[in-house]
């Protein structure tokens, strides 16, 4: 029970965080002008598979190295910025272990939703096979767009 209660207190607190932090990177603040909303680029149309993988080619995130100052919370939050400012629809995905946690990509194409690990641009189809290639047991798992 109590690993449970954590597990969801764990979940709340990052979901805080990334509510927080999302506010706040829609503002930009220039020394000499007032606050501004930035730009956002509206989804293209039916994004495919395809279009997702050659994104991939291109994007060079997984080229950076995890350390304890960049960990899976940020290349989560990079790739997001930059997969939507490619026209994707990109949310954060949250799995939790029986006592650690981790943080993914959800990516909504034309007719399915498919899960990327950013720090490798692996991607996989569902939880279950993520599940299986990872051989690590998720107990939870949540999904914020």
């Amino acid at each position: 029970m109590l690993g449970r209660i954590s597990g969801v207190f764990v979940v709340s607190l990052l979901l805080s965080y990334f509510f927080l932090f999302s506010a706040m990177s829609i503002y930009s603040t220039p020394v000499d002008k007032p606050l501004q909303k930035k730009e956002k680029v509206e989804p293209l149309e039916n994004k495919s598979l395809n279009d997702l993988k050659n994104f991939l080619r291109k994007n060079k995130l997984d080229d950076k190295k995890y350390t304890s100052d960049y960990n899976c919370v940020d290349f989560s939050k990079k790739f997001q910025e930059t997969s939507e400012s490619y026209g994707f629809e990109t949310g954060y995905l949250y799995i939790e272990y029986n006592r650690s946690g981790h943080m993914l990509n959800s990516i909504q194409l034309e007719n399915q939703t498919v899960f990327v690990e950013p720090q490798t641009d692996k991607i996989y189809q569902n939880i279950t096979e993520y599940q299986e290639e990872t051989e690590k047991k998720v107990v939870d798992n949540a999904t914020l767009w």
